[in-house]
């Protein structure tokens, strides 16, 4: 309302006087622009503080369905709960700052004077901080739901101490049974042949069973899920090499998949792998508009340093040091310039008589008392001279002319990288993988479980075959060197499951940075209030805008 009525008083002030002075008009004018600008301004405030508002209101509902869906499916299938609530929280913090992104955009290079520029670049800074603010409380909310700590590749860790663990204890269940003990070395022998036969049937109708063939199968969808993913991270190196435009807006996490393996033997292994991928991956508008300036700036930069055919010796551009120099087109018209006079000097030399002697005014100097060779000499030089700068402005043209294509086909070459790129897809390309590799890890844990009675046989074999070829050996001391193994591997899978832990330390080092950033926007808003205070101030000063004259 301030705004309008202000707007219209100065509008009735225009009308009251039509003889209104020049200095005047200019200072309603300013006073108006003002006006607007301070509209502006507070309507992109109003809109960041509304976007920051919604995002937490949508962090806070998100948190809660999160929690009450795993208090509604405490049996199943968590780890899906876990990953969807994980790509939500992603695209919230993505598409918040984004909208930040865009508002900031609209303040980038607003100076429309002084006192605006400067609460515009003071509610830039507010509003850059808002954006951090709410990525942090998006990182807490991924730490509270465990997200952050542990990997594929612990859980891989894990299982397989826990199989190493089942097997140190076959092997002292062996040693601690009397009855081993007291077999001779060829009945151990036959009962290692009994075990092996035993161990090969189970092998064989276990590679048949459900839990082998629906790991087999899982490990060739993680295998074409990375296909597909290589094929978009292509794309995304392909734009990143020409420009840093995707890289710059997304951020750069590890990726955890894993592959299946298939032995000569049949058995199967899985290898957990990290690579880094861009998550978050997005062209917001403002990074884009940087990109598009940068390269159309270079066009028209190097089509400014060519100039035109038609340019006369003074065309000029401004170079990148913010000094006038003569275009490429100029420089080859001052030669042309130059040759003629050259020319038309000697011309004028030739005309005379061998004892006459000429004063003469050649390219705004004066020369006085030349004699005829005096004169040809010197046309002869310049005009030597003038055809060497002739020949010079014809390569810088042509240099120009190749600074021009390289910039035009770097142009082209961005511009249709980026319209080759789907985010989408390739946000869709890391789920497919980490979708794939957790049925993987599903799977591992059932072809585990299953596998566990061979796995404890080859431990048995292994146990009798070392009572059967090193004779009487050390039982205590075999046992002993076990559970130290075991305990090893208990402590590994300790410090593995303490993920727990690592959340707790991510919650209170990200809540800390929460407390310091509020700190500072709390400082910083009062910063941005004293520059629209100043405006406002100027807007409604009466000082600056002098009475007219009487008449």
């Amino acid at each position: 309302m301030m705004v309008a009525v202000l707007l219209g008083a100065l509008s009735l002030g225009a009308c009251v006087d039509d003889n209104e002075s020049a200095s005047v008009t200019n200072i309603r004018d300013a006073k108006a622009e003002q006006l607007r600008s301070l509209a502006t301004l507070n309507e992109a405030k109003a809109e960041a503080e509304l976007i920051r508002a919604n995002a937490e209101a949508a962090l806070k509902n998100a948190k809660a369905a999160y929690e009450q869906a795993l208090a509604n499916n405490q049996e199943i299938e968590n780890s899906k709960l876990e990953q969807e609530y994980a790509l939500y929280l992603e695209k919230l913090e993505a598409e918040t700052r984004l909208q930040i992104l865009k508002a900031q955009e609209e303040l980038a290079n607003y100076q429309e004077d002084v006192l605006s520029d400067k609460y515009a670049k003071e509610l830039k800074a507010l509003l850059e901080m808002q954006e951090n603010l709410m990525v942090l409380k998006v990182k807490v909310a991924k730490a509270e739901a465990g997200l952050l700590a542990g990997s594929a590749t612990n859980t891989v860790t894990i299982l397989e101490e826990k199989q190493k663990i089942a097997e140190y204890e076959a092997k002292i269940a062996v040693l601690q049974n009397e009855d081993y003990i007291t077999l001779d070395d060829a009945e151990l022998l036959a009962e290692i042949a009994t075990k092996e036969q035993e161990k090969e049937m189970a092998e064989a109708a276990f590679m048949s069973s459900e839990a082998y063939t629906t790991l087999y199968t899982n490990g060739q969808k993680v295998d074409d899920a990375l296909e597909a993913f290589k094929e978009q991270e292509k794309l995304i190196n392909k734009v990143n090499t020409i420009n840093y435009v995707v890289t710059g807006t997304g951020d750069q996490n590890g990726l955890d998949y894993l592959q299946v393996n298939q032995y000569p033997n049949g058995k199967l292994g899985v290898t957990a792998t990290n690579r880094y991928v861009i998550t978050n991956a997005r062209i917001d508008e403002y990074q884009k508009l940087q990109a598009d300036r940068m390269y159309a700036n270079d066009v028209a930069y190097a089509s400014a340093k060519l100039g035109k055919e038609t340019d006369k010796a003074d065309a000029t551009f401004e170079n990148n040091a913010g000094y006038e120099q003569s275009t490429a087109y100029a420089q080859r018209a001052e030669a042309a310039d130059w040759l003629k006079a050259a020319q038309d000097l000697k011309t004028k030399f030739t005309a005379l008589e061998e004892d006459d002697v000429l004063d003469f005014e050649y390219r705004g100097n004066s020369y006085i008392g030349y004699t005829k060779k005096q004169g040809l000499d010197f046309a002869e030089d310049e005009i030597e001279s003038a055809q060497n700068y002739v020949a010079s402005a014809e390569d810088y043209i042509a240099e120009c002319k190749a600074d021009l294509d390289e910039a035009t086909i770097a142009q082209k070459e961005y511009q249709d990288a980026l319209a080759s790129l789907d985010l989408d897809a390739y946000n869709k390309a890391v789920a497919d993988v980490e979708t794939a590799s957790q049925a993987v890890l599903d799977a591992y844990e059932a072809y585990k479980e299953a596998s566990k009675p061979i796995e404890e046989m080859q431990a048995e074999i292994d146990a009798l075959n070392n009572l059967a070829t090193n004779g009487a050996i050390d039982i205590d001391g075999e046992i002993a060197e076990l559970e130290k193994s075991i305990a090893e591997s208990q402590k590994v899978i300790a410090e593995l499951e303490a993920g727990e832990v690592e959340n707790s330390w991510y919650i209170e080092y990200y809540n800390a940075q929460i407390e310091g950033l509020e700190l500072q926007i709390k400082a910083q808003q009062q910063v941005v209030d004293a520059a629209k205070e100043a405006l406002e101030a100027s807007i409604n000063s009466d000082e600056e805008t002098p009475e007219e004259p009487a008449a």
